[in-house]
């Protein structure tokens, strides 16, 4: 089942492709990085970050959602369903799901289109 959500999240399957956040589009152009990595958990955990005018939009659609949950989909797939705490001001968000961390790499490649960013300058 899980290797069929993947090929799924890969191939788009006619759906809308990339990251939606309750039904709301984020172009790949309007994510500056996302990557898969470990979580404390010991599951595997997506980082997106998002261009200025995409966190404008996201702060307000968390704000106007605080307690509820909001459905996070890549080309269509639903991957979370997280509870809003706080409003999300700074443009990053952290997804975690029941994915490892080869599909959490993945999918953060489908929703930015390219390569996470080095670590640091010198790489």
């Amino acid at each position: 089942m899980r290797a069929l959500l993947l090929l799924v999240l890969l191939i788009g399957a006619g759906a809308p492709a990339g990251l939606a956040i309750d039904g709301q589009p984020f172009a790949q152009n309007e994510v500056v990085d996302a990557r898969g990595l470990p979580d404390v958990g010991g599951g595997a955990a997506i980082l997106i970050t998002l261009t200025p005018p995409a966190s404008a939009r996201l702060a307000a659609l968390t704000r106007a959602h605080v307690g509820d949950k909001l459905i996070v989909s890549v080309d269509g797939a639903m991957v979370a369903e997280p509870v809003v705490n706080e409003e999300i001001a700074g443009g990053a968000l952290q997804i975690s799901g029941s994915f490892s961390l080869a599909e959490a790499v993945a999918i953060a490649r489908r929703i930015s289109g390219k390569d996470p960013l080095p670590d640091s300058l010198e790489e």
